[in-house]
């Protein structure tokens, strides 16, 4: 976990709510610049406009993951669906 020192004050931060760039996106999910901006744009991944910086949270992206490999574990093959290969 992170610390964020305000003055006096002290949080500690999860990473979680860690904060990434569209950049660290693009890194984590090996795509490029243009998919990662789009994912982000049209709201597959949310995330926090800061004047002009757009950020993601960490537990987004790790939605987004979790979500994608929901949708690939429930997907049948296409010999369960078709029922066999060529017969």
């Amino acid at each position: 976990m992170g610390e964020i020192d305000a003055g006096a004050r002290s949080e500690k931060v999860s990473s979680a709510d860690e904060l990434l760039r569209v950049r660290d996106v693009q890194r984590v999910l090996d795509v490029s610049r243009t998919m990662a901006y789009k994912l982000v744009s049209d709201g597959v991944i949310a995330s926090v406009r800061i004047g002009r910086l757009v950020r993601v949270r960490r537990s987004a992206l790790d939605d987004y993951i979790a979500g994608r490999s929901k949708k690939a574990e429930g997907a049948e093959s296409r010999q369960e669906r078709f029922g066999g290969a060529g017969e």
